[in-house]
């Protein structure tokens, strides 16, 4: 159980990685981009939700490239004319999720 319990250096790099601020989108990629190098996992843009109506960004997604598995619909199939990829997802929960401030732009 001791596993779970973070270190004094996870507590700061959660509140590094919590507070902060970036001024765009691709900012916020290139930052998690090379965190997420320096961790030893890549990322990929996940999730997007627009301002009603516009193409304004009020929240992105990232996650690791490995998050999520592959739908059952691709095991089942029998007449498959290619061979199947190979697995790539294992479920990483790794992520980081930004979001528009209203007041900073």
């Amino acid at each position: 159980m001791e596993g779970n319990i973070p270190s004094a250096e996870g507590k700061e790099e959660y509140r590094m990685m919590v507070t902060q601020i970036f001024g765009s989108q691709e900012d916020a990629y290139e930052y998690y981009n090379s965190y997420a190098s320096w961790k030893g996992f890549s990322v990929r843009k996940d999730d997007v939700k627009y301002m009603g109506g516009t193409n304004i960004v009020v929240r992105r997604r990232f996650c690791c490239s490995k998050e999520g598995y592959r739908l059952r619909k691709y095991f089942e199939t029998s007449d498959q004319k290619r061979e199947p990829r190979a697995l790539t997802r294992c479920g990483c929960d790794a992520e980081l999720e930004i979001e528009r401030n209203a007041n900073t732009g």
